[in-house]
């Protein structure tokens, strides 16, 4: 009798277990009513582009061509739209026309402002109806997006139009995906192809996770998605309009601990360090005209000798502070560690 008690308390705990997960994947499945009500309100707000323009071949011969792309609003005004995509997107193009999803009319668009080193583009159209017809959408914090998150896109793949792709995020550590001069990408295992860029990255509350940049295709297909933190940063310059000349030092910098062994004995850098270290100084570059050397430590930028000190611990955050906050001809303060002394240095940067 104990024995049939106790077979029937180990059906009825996997039984429990049994609808507990089942339950769970059906929320991994399929989104609860207010993700689906989030979901569709994305639908009002993204866009399909079309862009038109023409290139000269070997003979001289002007070849028109046609290309495609995505993108989402970004802000507007009572009259006006103002969408954002990829700048590869419209580069080159004479002509853009953009449509919203639900809808059969194309509006003219042009270019209102770029930001190539982020490869990012606002096009401005004029739109009929209420405003609250195509809303900007909402960025959120992509310092709070984790690995495994839930990432959703519509974009406008390989001549098709407005597909819905669901996927994970499989890689959101800046330091790890970090390329150069502040260009990272968020990793995902997203379903997406030519005619996706541009196209909005978002979560299951509809807010922005970041733009679908490009796809690595080996050995799986995976999406490069630019963190929200580089639009939400850059919006700000793009609402003045024109392209955004960004400023550069021409120096190299790179994170103490990702250095090989002979450049550490040649710097006097010991192993498993936390900082930055210059290890490339162009002749005649604004960082050589300031005194900046080989084997100094960065330690800090700011935009004067009185302003607050951002700290430097990687040639990452430097990078990405220097481009979100300073243009070509700005001063700029870095803080530098040499020999056991701490020096300012001023800095001017220039247009590249």
């Amino acid at each position: 009798m104990k024995a049939k008690w106790l077979s029937y308390a180990v059906y009825g705990a996997a039984a429990l277990m049994i609808a507990v997960l089942g339950a769970a994947a059906m929320r991994v499945l399929y989104p609860s009513a207010d993700t689906y009500a989030a979901l569709s309100f994305v639908e009002k707000s993204v866009i399909f582009l079309e862009v038109r323009g023409s290139t000269e071949d070997e003979e001289g011969k002007q070849i028109p061509w046609i290309g495609n792309g995505s993108g989402f609003v970004i802000w507007r005004d009572a009259q006006r739209v103002y969408a954002m995509s990829n700048d590869h997107v419209v580069l080159g193009a004479v002509a853009i026309d953009v449509r919203f999803m639900n809808e059969t009319r194309f509006y003219q668009a042009t270019v209102y402002a770029r930001d190539p080193l982020y490869d990012l583009v606002v096009v401005v159209f004029s739109s009929e109806g209420r405003p609250d017809d195509h809303p900007p959408m909402t960025i959120a914090d992509s310092r709070k997006v984790k690995n495994l998150d839930d990432v959703w896109t519509i974009g406008n793949p390989n001549q098709l139009r407005f597909v819905w792709a669901q996927g994970r995020m499989v890689s959101v550590d800046l330091d790890e995906n970090y390329r150069a001069m502040g260009e990272s990408f968020f990793i995902a295992d997203l379903t997406v192809n030519p005619g996706n860029s541009g196209g909005v990255a978002f979560d299951r509350f509809g807010h922005v996770m970041g733009m679908v940049h490009s796809i690595s295709i080996s050995p799986h297909p995976l999406a490069m998605i630019i963190p929200s933190r580089f639009i939400s940063g850059m919006t700000p310059k793009l609402k003045e309009g024109g392209a955004i000349d960004h400023g550069f030092f021409d120096l190299g910098i790179e994170d103490a601990w990702t250095i090989g062994t002979e450049t550490r004995k040649m710097f006097g850098i010991v192993s498993g360090q936390d900082y930055v270290v210059v290890t490339h100084v162009v002749e005649e570059s604004p960082a050589m005209h300031a005194d900046i050397r080989l084997g100094d430590r960065v330690l800090g930028i700011a935009p004067s000798a009185e302003a607050p000190m951002t700290e430097v611990r990687k040639a990452r955050e430097f990078w990405e502070h220097l481009q979100l906050n300073f243009l070509a001809g700005d001063l700029v303060v870095v803080r530098i560690a040499r020999n056991g002394e701490i020096m300012l240095k001023n800095v001017t940067l220039v247009h590249r």
